[in-house]
């Protein structure tokens, strides 16, 4: 089954089509669905003088994570292209409408592989999108850095709260507030530069709909448990 939600970009079909993929099922080396495209415009327009242009230059190899399937990176293989312009002779790459420039991650892959971290270590995440444990920790620390106010965002209805070692074996711990209203599926919600209880707390009372908390999971640090009891009663 081939993932329709790469190949459309605010309504738009992507130029490329997917000549074939190869699925490493989740648990063995490599895992993940490798799918290898085929870009399929005949040429484009100079970024200099605006004419149309179908030479191409020469061809880029390049590697893309795409997304998520089935708790494994989508990554896509194709032939970047560069093209010469017969009017104005510039040298260009041609630009890709699903992917920001200089970029070798979607938006669509960034979001998995920060939804990835909720229930693994950040090397563990590297390892399966092929990037180190520290660019997965700098992805998911600009993330959360440009979030929402808590007071602008949707209440969970299960929240579970811990906190991650930034640095290990240097004590520098972020907490952190998971979504659990899908088990199987537990999402970041907010990371909080301190875990101490009054933090907790403060977090917990800017919670816009606190009524709509069914349940709060904690590990056993009894600061967590003394703030949630505080906020429920």
């Amino acid at each position: 089954m081939l993932n329709h939600y790469t190949m459309t970009s605010d309504g738009k079909k992507m130029p490329f089509v997917i000549s074939h993929q190869v699925e490493v099922p989740f648990g063995f080396p490599g895992a993940g669905l490798y799918r290898y495209l085929q870009l399929t415009n005949q040429g484009v327009h100079c970024p200099d003088c605006g004419f149309w242009t179908t030479k191409v230059h020469e061809y880029h190899p390049k590697q893309v994570i795409a997304g998520c399937h089935n708790d494994t990176p989508i990554i896509d293989h194709f032939n970047h292209r560069r093209f010469v312009c017969d009017v104005c002779h510039h040298t260009f790459m041609e630009p890709l409408p699903w992917l920001k420039p200089y970029q070798r991650i979607t938006v669509i892959g960034r979001q998995a592989l920060l939804h990835a971290t909720a229930d693994r270590t950040f090397k563990a995440v590297g390892e399966a999108f092929g990037r180190s444990g520290q660019n997965v920790r700098v992805h998911v620390l600009e993330d959360f850095s440009q979030q929402p106010e808590l007071s602008e965002r949707s209440t969970p209805l299960l929240i579970g709260i811990d906190e991650i070692s930034l640095a290990k074996g240097k004590g520098k711990y972020r907490l952190v507030m998971y979504d659990l209203s899908i088990p199987w599926r537990p999402q970041l919600f907010v990371m909080h530069e301190s875990r101490r209880k009054d933090e907790v707390i403060k977090l917990l009372q800017e919670l816009p709909q606190p009524e709509r908390v069914l349940a709060v999971a904690i590990d056993m640090w009894r600061g967590y448990k003394t703030a949630v009891q505080t906020c429920a009663s």
